[in-house]
This record gives C-alpha cells, sequence and structure tokens, in this order.
C-alpha cells in the first residue's frame, strides 16, 4: 500500500485521513487562485469502493436546488488512490430518474462524445452507475509525493473550469435547439 508523509506524519493512502487532509489543502488552494470556482466551497464526501479501497468527490450542484434531495446535475473531482492505479478525476454527472429530460442529456452526452472529445486534451467517457449518468475524464497522478500537489491541485481546478464551460455550453445548446 502506498504511504505518503504530510509534514513530519505518514499516512496511508487507503485512510480517512488522507482524503480530508488532501481536500482541505485543494480548498486552501484553491482559495489562493483567481478560479473562477472559488464558490464550490461544498464538503468533500468519501465512500468506501466495492473493492475496500476509498475514493472521494468534492463538487457542487449546477443550476438551482429548491429540496435537500440528490442535486440534478453536479460538477465535481474525484480521487481515487488505489494499489493498482492513482487516478483524479473530473466529471459532470446527472441524476437520470430525475426526469426524461436528464435521461436525454446524458444520452445526448454519450452520443456526442467524439465531439466533446475534440475540445479537450483527455479521452472523454461516459459511464452510468445506478441512476447517475457522469460524462468526464480522468488521469493518473503519483499521490505518493507532495512535490507533485500544486500540478494535481492546479490541473483539478483547469478541469473543473473546462468541464462546467464546455459541457455547460453543450447543454445551452441541446436546449436552444429543442434537443431536450
Amino acid at each position: 500500500m502506498s504511504i505518503f508523509g504530510f509534514g513530519s506524519e505518514t499516512i496511508d493512502l487507503g485512510d480517512e485521513q488522507f482524503h480530508n487532509e488532501f481536500w482541505t489543502n485543494f480548498k486552501e488552494h484553491m482559495s489562493d487562485s483567481e478560479s473562477r470556482l472559488i464558490r464550490l466551497n461544498q464538503p468533500h464526501s468519501i465512500y468506501t469502493h466495492g473493492d475496500g479501497d476509498l475514493y472521494s468527490f468534492f463538487g457542487c450542484f449546477l443550476g438551482s436546488q429548491a429540496s435537500t434531495e440528490r442535486p440534478s446535475i453536479w460538477l465535481s473531482a474525484s480521487i481515487r488512490p488505489e494499489k493498482e492505479s492513482n487516478n483524479v478525476g473530473v466529471y459532470l454527472s446527472v441524476n437520470c430518474e430525475k426526469s426524461q429530460n436528464h435521461r436525454t442529456l446524458f444520452e445526448k452526452l454519450k452520443s456526442n462524445r467524439s465531439h466533446i472529445e475534440t475540445l479537450f486534451d483527455y479521452e472523454f467517457g461516459c459511464f452510468q452507475g445506478g441512476s447517475v449518468g457522469s460524462s468526464g475524464f480522468y488521469n493518473t497522478v503519483d499521490f505518493t509525493d507532495r512535490k507533485h500537489y500544486e500540478d494535481i491541485f492546479n490541473w483539478i481546478i483547469d478541469s473543473l473550469e473546462r468541464v462546467e464551460s464546455v459541457l455547460s455550453g453543450e447543454i445551452i445548446s441541446y436546449y436552444l435547439n429543442d434537443e431536450l
């Protein structure tokens, strides 16, 4: 299992403390940046994957949310430090159970994948887990070396801004062209 040291402390990548410190440091970095996404000061969530590995998300919902139920569309970054690959990803997710429009939106993003990929430097993935359809990309990184964290944080911020900008534009065009 990978080990990473914060200061004099050694933290196991499979430990919740690692995830908490990673996102705390990320939020500090983002607040010091000139990112327009500084408003994304949302709490992060930590989950256990089926194989026992921990992964965590940070993000916000897009549009208004009138109730406490799960948001319809949200923008998030995730980390999944694990034994075989260390991933950091950025996604726009859609709750497909909300309405037919949301299911149609996700299907539209999937069908336009090759066009959307031309707007990014990464292979763009569309996948569905339960009621949630997600569109985005990930990068493999080294979580064990603190020297890389500023680069990882900058990549997350840049990628979140690009996903928000590009996919928001795609979604607006679908509505304007009566495709949803």
